[in-house]
Parts: structure tokens; sequence; C-alpha cells
């Protein structure tokens, strides 16, 4: 295994965790914002 091909996949897992953490973030927003609809 290569230095390289170490760095890309510590990268791909990096960016899939932090997508994961994003839309995490994103749907309880979005499920804040249905809430206060709701409320409204």
């Amino acid at each position: 295994m290569s230095l390289g091909k170490l760095i890309t996949a510590t990268l791909g897992i990096a960016l899939i965790r932090m997508t994961h953490k994003v839309a995490k973030v994103i749907r309880k927003n979005n499920k804040t914002a249905v809430d206060e609809e709701y409320y409204y």
C-alpha cells in the first residue's frame, strides 16, 4: 500500500464522516423548522 493510497483512503473516510455529520445536522434543522411551522 503506497502513501498516496493511504492518504486517499483517509481523506475518503473523513469526507464520508463529515457528510454524515452534516446530513444529520441538516435533518435536525429540518425537523426543527417543521416543528416550528406547526406551532405558528
